[in-house]
């Protein structure tokens, strides 16, 4: 599957909108600097252009809210209902924002300045360093101008999730904050039983582990599934592989969860045993049935 040559992320604000533009040069210097990412800053046509090696990042001060369009399928996802949040609530009370786009850019002349903690210079990064450079120097600058701007939600756009400022900040200092980079957006039919977590796909999987990913229902609660899809996505990246057709796995004894492919070549989690009991019966063959 493609990965993205760019991803976006907007902070959505009260009033007014204000980015520090060089104070945020002289953080992401300080943070990426030591592994060869030293950032020169450019005047834009609309903003203000911080570009390092194989990477640009376009920063965009608007006093006026983000059309509705740009939110809408976030808007429409049921994960605001199961977390208890009002997305639509916040969205509703911006009146300014200041958005980021990264981009992945060629890099065309040698660059004396991007050198690594030996004094070498520094390669460019590969297509999937390049992508984890682009959603870790995002989270960082946003982390960072959300210290001052104070903004009632961001939204990530490669998952295409709004986070309320809380549990935003609640990820500042994280390396690589899997949970910005994952949305699980409930599909299909609902369970009627609340009890029964629906079936989530993870918007934004492809970009970490290269397959869609979904989990089938199951009588748990949505914090438990997340830790073990986080578990088994920080799993996928770390060896580069996703594990087989009907391996399984667990974090705790007595829990099996079976790795299923799906019709179209994605990834499905199922739920089988928790506490050494059958939990879905007939779930192993869950994905078979849906494409």
């Amino acid at each position: 599957m493609p990965l993205p040559d760019r991803i976006t992320a907007t902070l959505l604000l009260a009033r007014p909108a204000v980015a520090d533009a060089p104070g945020l040069r002289v953080h992401l210097n300080e943070v990426l600097g030591p592994s060869g990412m030293y950032f020169d800053q450019f005047p834009a046509r609309h903003g203000t252009t911080l570009s390092a090696r194989g990477l640009t990042l376009e920063l965009r001060e608007r006093d006026l809210p983000m059309p509705r369009a740009r939110l809408d399928r976030a808007l429409a996802s049921g994960l605001p209902d199961m977390l208890h949040e009002d997305w639509a609530g916040l969205v509703a009370r911006h009146r300014a924002a200041i958005s980021m786009e990264l981009r992945r850019v060629p890099i065309t002349e040698r660059r004396t300045r991007g050198l690594d903690a030996d004094g070498n210079e520094a390669p460019p990064p590969n297509e999937r360093e390049a992508v984890d450079l682009m959603l870790m120097a995002g989270h960082i600058a946003a982390s960072w101008i959300a210290q001052s701007t104070r903004p009632l939600a961001v939204h990530w756009g490669q998952s295409d999730r709004i986070f309320p400022a809380a549990r935003f900040r609640a990820m500042e200092g994280m390396l690589f904050p899997l949970p910005l980079y994952l949305h699980p957006y409930p599909v299909g039919e609902q369970p009627e039983d609340r009890q029964i977590l629906p079936e989530l796909e993870f918007v934004g999987a492809p970009q970490l582990i290269g397959h869609r990913l979904r989990t089938a229902p199951a009588r748990v609660r949505f914090d438990w599934m997340m830790k073990r899809v986080l578990a088994f996505v920080a799993h996928a990246r770390a060896n580069d592989s996703i594990l087989a057709e009907g391996s399984v796995f667990g974090l705790e004894d007595g829990e099996s969860i079976s790795v299923r492919r799906t019709p179209d070549g994605g990834v499905g989690l199922v739920l089988e045993e928790r506490n050494n009991m059958p939990v879905a019966r007939g779930g192993e063959r869950y994905f078979h049935h849906v494409a």
